[in-house]
C-alpha cells in the first residue's frame, strides 16, 4: 500500500533506522530479481521502476548483479512516497555513481508515470498500466510473519495486558487483500490482466548473533504499532509502553543468542566415510555462523541419542550414522530426541555406514520431513 496511509513512515527516526532492515528484506529481493529473469536480458535496454523503493535494496542489488553492458543503457527510477527515502536514494545514486538512475517521489497507487514505458516494474498494481506489452511485474509478499509468534509470547509476559493481535488482524491492517494466500494472489494478479503468473514460495531462515542485531534489523517499532491500532485506547496507554521492553526481556531469556559452537566434526574411523562426511560439511551446508551448534550423533561418546541432554531447539545440524531407520520410524526414542533438540529450521543429516563409505546419496531430514537426496560428485 502507499506509505502515505501509514504515519509510521513519516517518522524521521523510522526512516533513518530503516537501513538495517535490509538484513531481512534483501534475501527476498534477490529471489525476486532472480524470478524476473532480468539478469539474463541481453537484447534490449532495461527500463526499470523500483516502486516503493525504501532504502533501495532492489536497486542496489540490480547494480551489483547486472553486467557492464546492461548497466551502460539501464534506465532506473527509484520511487517512494516518503521524501526521506527519496533523499536517501538521491544520495546513494550520487555517491555510488549509478548512471541512468534517478529518484522521485511517487505514490505507488497513483504514480502519474507514462503508460507503456517500463520493461520491468517491481511492486504494485498501478504498475500494470505503465508496463509495456510482454513486460514483467514482480512483487514479494510475506506468507508467514515469524515475528508475530514472538510478539505474542512477549506480550503474554506483561501482567494484565490483552493478547497481541492475531495474524489475520495484522495482515488486514497491512493491506486490504489476503496477500498471504497464494491462490488469492494468483487470482488477483490475473484479474489485473497479467498472464503466466508464477508464485514461488521461498522459506527464509534468518539468524542473529545477539539481541541488538535482532532489534536493529527486524524493525520492532513496527511490531509495537499493531496493538496500538487494535487495542482499546485505555489498553494502548497502559500497556503500549511495555511492549518493546517486554520483547527485549523475552528474547534475552529465551533466544539462543551468543551460543558457542560445539565440535564441528569428530573422525570416527580412518576409512572413506570420513571423506564423505567432510564433503558434506564443506559443500552441502550453508556457511556456519558464530551461533551454529553441531552435534555429531553416534560418535562413540557416552551420550546415546535417546538420552541427549541438549536443551530443546538447541542444535543447528545433527550428523548421524546408522540412523536412517530411526528417522523413518519417528516413534523411536532416539529419533524423538533428535527432533526435540533440533532448532526451528535445523537439519539432521543421516546416512547408513555403507552409503557414507561408498559415496551414495546422503539422506537429509529436515526436522520430521524428508528432504531431497544429495549425490556426491
Amino acid at each position: 500500500m502507499s506509505t502515505s496511509q501509514n504515519p509510521m513512515w513519516n517518522d524521521p527516526e523510522v526512516v533513518a533506522n530503516y537501513r538495517p532492515v535490509e538484513r531481512v528484506t534483501r534475501p527476498a529481493g534477490e529471489l525476486l530479481i532472480k524470478q524476473t529473469g532480468i539478469l539474463s536480458e541481453k537484447a534490449a535496454q532495461l527500463v526499470v521502476l523500483d516502486n516503493a523503493c525504501g532504502t533501495g535494496v532492489i536497486s542496489r542489488t540490480l547494480y551489483e548483479k547486472l553486467d557492464a553492458a546492461q548497466k551502460a543503457t539501464l534506465e532506473l527510477t527509484c520511487g517512494d512516497i516518503t521524501s526521506a527515502f527519496v533523499e536517501c536514494m538521491e544520495n546513494v545514486i550520487a555517491t555510488e555513481h549509478w548512471t541512468g538512475a534517478k529518484a522521485e517521489v511517487i505514490d505507488a497507487q497513483a504514480t502519474g508515470l507514462p503508460s507503456n514505458h517500463y520493461t520491468h516494474v517491481i511492486t504494485n498494481f498501478e504498475c500494470v498500466r505503465i508496463l509495456r506489452p510482454s513486460g514483467v511485474f514482480a512483487g514479494t509478499f510475506w506468507e508467514h510473519l515469524g515475528w508475530i509468534d514472538v510478539m505474542e509470547k512477549a506480550t503474554a509476559t506483561i501482567p494484565g495486558a490483552p493478547e497481541y493481535p492475531k495474524r489475520a488482524a495484522i495482515m488486514s491492517l497491512m493491506s486490504d487483500g489476503t496477500w498471504d494466500s497464494r491462490s488469492w494472489v494468483a487470482t488477483t494478479l490475473e484479474k489485473q490482466g497479467l498472464v503466466d503468473v508464477k508464485i514461488d514460495v521461498q522459506p527464509m531462515l534468518l539468524k542473529w548473533v545477539n539481541l541488538k542485531e535482532f532489534m536493529d534489523s527486524t524493525f520492532p517499532k513496527a511490531m509495537a504499532i499493531f496493538p496500538l491500532k487494535l487495542w482499546a485506547k485505555d489498553e494502548q496507554e497502559k500497556y503500549g509502553p511495555s511492549l518493546l521492553p517486554a520483547l527485549e526481556t523475552f528474547l534475552s531469556n529465551n533466544a539462543n543468542f551468543n551460543r558457542r559452537s560445539n565440535a564441528v566434526y569428530k573422525e570416527l574411523t580412518s576409512d572413506s566415510s570420513v571423506d564423505a562426511a567432510k564433503h558434506t560439511i564443506a559443500h552441502l551446508l550453508p556457511p556456519y555462523t558464530a551461533g551454529t551448534v553441531i552435534h555429531n550423533n553416534g560418535c562413540a561418546t557416552v551420550m546415546p541419542s535417546q538420552y541427549l541432554n541438549f536443551p530443546d531447539k538447541h542444535v543447528s545440524y545433527s550428523f548421524s550414522n546408522f540412523f536412517i531407520a530411526h528417522l523413518e520410524e519417528n516413534h523411536d526414542p532416539a529419533a524423538k530426541q533428535v527432533s526435540r533438540t533440533l532448532e526451528l529450521g535445523g537439519t539432521a543429516i543421516v546416512s547408513t555406514w555403507a552409503a557414507m563409505a561408498h559415496g551414495e546419496p546422503i539422506k537429509r531430514a529436515h526436522l520430521e520431513t524428508r528432504g531431497p537426496d544429495v549425490v556426491f560428485p
